[in-house]
């Protein structure tokens, strides 16, 4: 029988502090102890926590932590069942995530309202050109928020800062944009500054020196911790799932470390999805093992477009496209795809999210004045 709360994945969440023996086979003469980093880590699958047992263990956190790597459908499905779980615990929540970015509070809350839909929600959210990730990895859990009216609180700093940090650092920016950071930023974690340099290590190329990167995550880091402050504070009866890159939550030094800071009470956990880490105790409360999982790309008609003044205008034809066969010519104007008017390039994407590279779909474009309507196999 499947638990309520079983996605489609294989899931084992392991206490990351707890033992790595069974009390089967351990040794009272010998004392447990932790591996060291490095040494071969046993964990015990027979004392493996199901995810309800793991959900049920989190009504008393006010804040939980779910990590993810952008790109697994797995973590997000994870995600979505945590998000459920606490739902249904009956206290008030919100969501806080990484995807969205604090000036665009207001195009969420009218979003969660209903004042705007779907797409013009990611089009005036600039979803695409500021987060980029597949858009159907997130929408069960974004829908999910709107139907059970959870609050969605956009974490994130802006592109514009953590763009111009990179270039200048923390130290270079103008007056108008330095007033945008957070208004603490704690330098002092060595731990997390190792951490960081490690991470810029990979990029031998790097344009800009560490000291530009390392405000960068602290900016990011400080950023969330702030925004998710800043509701908590005005919220005091409501609890918050944040979701965030695994960088974001591990060791508890990115976020999570700086949200206690501004509310030293708090009490939270944090929960990753396993993602090929070595796990130390250090890393995580608690550990989930999922079935790895991607999406199958998304379709696409094959075309480059230029998109202004809610247009979407036919340059040029991709090698793999098979848009110039089906009688697409450079300079047609997409008006509607499968009868549906589209006229933002964040509304042609969620239209075609709900089909697979080989359908084919009739596509109406607008040609010297005149609409026709063309059948075109997606690629």
């Amino acid at each position: 029988m499947l638990s309520k709360h079983t996605i489609p994945l294989l899931l084992a969440s392991l206490l990351l502090g707890g033992c790595y023996q069974s009390a089967e086979t351990r040794d009272p003469a010998k004392t447990t102890r932790l591996p060291t980093p490095g040494e071969p880590l046993v964990l015990n699958l027979k004392q493996a926590e199901s995810l309800d047992q793991l959900i049920d263990t989190l009504k008393d956190q006010r804040v939980v932590f779910v990590g993810e790597s952008h790109n697994r459908v797995d973590h997000h499905a994870l995600q979505l069942a945590v998000l459920k779980g606490l739902a249904e615990q009956g206290k008030p929540l919100a969501l806080g995530v990484e995807w969205f970015q604090r000036p665009y509070q207001q195009v969420l809350d009218d979003y969660l309202a209903g004042k705007i839909d779907e797409a013009e929600m990611l089009e005036r959210s600039g979803y695409y050109d500021r987060w980029r990730f597949d858009y159907r990895l997130y929408q069960p859990i974004i829908r999910f928020a709107k139907q059970h009216r959870i609050p969605i609180v956009a974490l994130n700093a802006e592109k514009e800062l953590t763009g111009e940090v990179g270039e200048k650092s923390i130290g270079g920016l103008s007056t108008k944009l330095a007033k945008r950071l957070p208004g603490e930023i704690d330098r002092g974690d060595k731990a997390y500054e190792e951490r960081i340099h490690d991470t810029y290590k990979q990029h031998p190329g790097a344009k800009h020196p560490f000291k530009n990167f390392l405000d960068v995550q602290l900016t990011w880091d400080e950023t969330m911790a702030e925004s998710a402050a800043n509701y908590l504070r005005a919220h005091p009866d409501s609890r918050m799932l944040i979701l965030a890159g695994s960088g974001h939550i591990a060791w508890k030094n990115g976020i999570p470390n700086r949200l206690a800071r501004r509310l030293p009470s708090l009490n939270s956990v944090t929960i990753l999805a396993d993602d090929g880490r070595y796990p130390t105790p250090e890393v995580a409360d608690y550990l989930v093992f999922t079935q790895h999982k991607t999406l199958p790309p998304s379709a696409k008609i094959g075309v480059f477009l230029k998109t202004q003044d809610n247009r979407l205008e036919i340059l040029e034809f991709s090698k793999k496209g098979h848009g110039k066969d089906a009688g697409l010519k450079t300079g047609d104007i997409i008006v509607a795809v499968e009868g549906r008017p589209v006229h933002t390039l964040a509304r042609l994407k969620l239209l075609l999210s709900k089909h697979k590279a080989g359908d084919k779909v009739k596509l109406t474009v607008k040609r010297g004045g005149k609409q026709r309507t063309i059948e075109l196999k997606l690629v």
